[in-house]
């Protein structure tokens, strides 16, 4: 332990270094007498601080149900009439062949080039071409015979990979919620670019990075869209209510100042219809305080939020063995940070987060301050699961 010199007060600099080397000396018998008795040292400010934050990882969202489609499915062999029989002697793909490599358009035909083949032959070709737009997570993609001539044997198949309609109504939300239906909407709109061919991964982070708005659930539907060959996108929207609130209690304190622990927390489920959300708790055991409050609001429809929290402790230790020490301190924080979705899908999750924290520790022994300190500190981490 170490006081600041003042010689311009040499009396009371000399009190001090007295009672500073009493306080050394009665700290030092106690303890050694702690080691006797069973090895127990006494916590700071800081220790009780890090026991108090150790919490497991905060969970990811359960995944709603994937989209329904209500797009009802095209007549791929239109084109071309059923009795038809032809020698087929080569097959063009039209339309959005970059969904596709050439080489798997050539395996797609290979099979039927150079054969006598009838209308049946030439849907399995199509449905070939379908299959592989669905493998490539083109969830709307599919491949169908236009209209032609097949006197010379030469087929065209026309490849869609799916679209939603253009217009503000490419995307619509129902449903009452606190937060206004744009914003969710705008969600759903920077992971579904207008004129992009529309892809299952796509749609599924829209609908994920919307249910984790506090509070609110979203199915998604995607219904015959008012252009020919396109969709739209109908998303349904809760919320539930404002408040939330639990209480707990548990046997995981320190020892020093109580193992039996009880704490009550209150969240608030978007309270401003930001998508924000904002929480209070208290952790109490026989030697401890614990006070938190936390508060997080989007940025940006991406999926960047603004995290803030502070939160206060104060402690006394209440073993028998150091009670004449007076052994008591506070902890105070104050955090800012920021958080990603840098994948958020079904399967696997992985978010990136960035934390400044600013700590202020104070311990004390009998009523006086025997360390103070100030720590400040940016974490960055990740978290994910699979």
């Amino acid at each position: 332990m170490t006081f600041p010199e003042k010689p311009s007060v040499p009396g009371k600099l000399a009190f001090r270094q007295r009672t500073h080397f009493s306080v050394v000396a009665f700290l030092s018998l106690a303890i050694a007498g702690a080691n006797e008795a069973g090895a127990q040292v006494p916590p700071n400010a800081g220790q009780l601080l890090n026991e108090q934050q150790r919490t497991p990882p905060l969970a990811i969202p359960s995944a709603p149900a994937p989209a329904t489609t209500g797009v009802p499915p095209g007549n791929p062999g239109a084109g071309v009439a059923e009795g038809l029989v032809i020698q087929l002697r080569s097959v063009r793909f039209s339309g959005d062949t970059a969904t596709a490599s050439a080489e798997n358009l050539a395996a797609i035909a290979a099979p039927f080039i150079g054969r006598t083949v009838g209308h049946s032959e030439l849907l399995q070709i199509a449905e070939a071409m379908t299959r592989e737009l669905r493998s490539r997570g083109f969830i709307l993609g599919r491949a169908y015979l236009p209209r032609q001539d097949l006197t010379d044997g030469n087929l065209e198949i026309a490849v869609s990979a799916g679209r939603l309609q253009s217009g503000a109504d490419r995307i619509v939300v129902r449903g009452t919620t606190r937060i206004a239906s744009s914003r969710i909407r705008d969600i759903a709109a920077a992971a579904l670019p207008a004129g992009q061919p529309l892809r299952s991964a796509d749609l599924e982070r829209a609908v994920l990075l919307i249910n984790d708005l506090p509070g609110i659930t979203a199915r998604s539907t995607l219904e015959r869209g008012s252009e020919p060959g396109t969709s739209r996108l109908v998303i349904d929207a809760g919320e539930g209510p404002v408040v939330q609130g639990s209480v707990w209690t548990d046997n995981f304190g320190n020892r020093s100042t109580g193992t039996a622990r009880v704490g009550a927390q209150v969240q608030l489920d978007d309270p401003l219809g930001l998508g924000d959300l904002a929480s209070f708790g208290v952790t109490k055991s026989t030697g401890s305080t614990l006070a938190n409050l936390n508060y997080s609001v989007p940025l940006t429809q991406s999926g960047l939020r603004l995290n803030a929290g502070a939160s206060y402790l104060r402690y006394h230790v209440d073993q028998e063995v150091f009670r004449p020490l007076d052994l008591r301190g506070t902890a105070a924080t104050a955090q800012l940070g920021l958080s990603y979705p840098l994948l958020r899908t079904r399967e696997s999750n992985l978010a990136a987060s960035a934390v400044y924290e600013h700590r202020q520790l104070k311990d004390e022994v009998l009523g006086l301050q025997v360390r103070s300190r100030k720590v400040d500190s940016v974490t960055f981490g990740l978290n994910g699961n699979r």
